[in-house]
Parts: C-alpha cells; structure tokens; sequence
C-alpha cells in the first residue's frame, strides 16, 4: 500500500496531442534574443517570421506557421515554446552575470 502512495503516475498522451517531429525541431530550433527590457524578447521560429514573446503571440504565431494541429497540440507547442524561451532567459541570465564588465577593466601590469 506505501509502494503505491509514492510510486510515480505514467502521464497518459493520446496520438492527438503529440507533436509532430516538424513542429518539435522548429521549436527546439528558434532562436531567442533578449533586448534589454524583458518586455521585448524576440523569438524566431526556424523558417519563419519573428514575433515578440507573450503568451498569446506565442500561440498566434504557431497557429500561423503550423495550421492543421489540434488544439491539444497547439497548447502543448505553445507550452514547450514557453519552456524552451524560459530555459534559454535562464541560461542567458547565469552567462551575463559571469561576464566582466567594460567598467571593470584594468591594466595587465602597470609601467613606471
């Protein structure tokens, strides 16, 4: 009986809601730039038009370069394209912190 309290649940995904294999590498693929303000991120799918990132534009651009997928699939594309974005502001954001500076800069050694 304890087994089954802490065992895991498989997540049941019908043929319907899975990402055709085109529509997974274009999101996997997109490329993200981040300007200076997080109101102005910039997202381009792989082969397509570039958007500025929100939810709804997400979705809407989506809809736009894949029509034909369920609405099942375009919610799970619309999520994945979330996650993806997110990973890529959080590995943006740990590379940026790294970094020097301009203003940080000094001599090698300094001559007398």
């Amino acid at each position: 009986m304890i087994r089954r309290l802490f065992q895991r649940k498989k997540a049941v995904t019908t043929p319907e809601a899975v990402l055709p294999d085109e529509v997974a590498t274009a999101i996997e693929m997109c490329g993200v730039i981040f300007r200076d303000d997080a109101e102005k991120t910039l997202v381009n799918l792989w082969g397509f038009t570039p958007f500025y990132y929100s939810k709804q534009g997400s979705i809407d651009a989506i809809r736009a370069a894949f029509p034909g997928l369920t609405d099942n699939q375009y919610a799970r594309a619309a999520r994945y394209l979330d996650s993806t974005v997110a990973k890529r502001a959080m590995m943006q954001g740990s590379a940026r912190a790294d970094r020097p500076k301009w203003r940080d800069w000094k001599p090698l050694r300094v001559t007398e």
